[in-house]
């Protein structure tokens, strides 16, 4: 009976658990990411990025790319950025007296770099698109 009870427990959780952050190509170190890849927000959607305890993460925001189609990163500055520590969540949001005022309409593309505070050292990136409403 006890047997069948964790068979169940162990196949509701491979049912019902957590998904992909993005899908395929998503590093392991991401945990989840917000807007997800390819929807559509608004202009004051907020930006996160969820690491496992242990990494610390910088995000970044490519304004438009430049004329020969290669991205033009700015870096978020850790002053505008909402961090908690304990769950390894990195969150910004758009508005007065930051980076951005709001999103422009149109494809954005967000970077999260990566690494490791404490253990084995870990980094890497990944970046993603979302589309602004107008």
């Amino acid at each position: 009976m006890l047997a069948t009870a964790l068979f169940v427990v162990v196949l509701l959780g491979f049912a019902f658990g957590s998904p992909e952050p993005s899908g395929p190509g998503v590093p392991e170190a991401i945990e989840g990411v917000y807007p997800p890849a390819n929807t559509q927000e608004t202009q004051f959607a907020k930006m996160e990025v969820d690491v496992p305890v242990g990494y610390a993460a910088s995000l970044w925001i490519d304004f438009r790319g430049n004329a020969d189609g290669s991205p033009n990163w700015f870096r978020i500055p850790d002053s505008e950025i909402r961090h908690v520590e304990a769950t390894g969540v990195y969150e910004w949001r758009p508005g007065p007296d930051k980076l951005l005022e709001a999103w422009i309409p149109g494809n954005q593309r967000l970077r999260v770099t990566y690494e490791t505070t404490t253990g084995l050292p870990d980094s890497g990136e990944y970046e993603w698109n979302f589309r602004v409403s107008s």
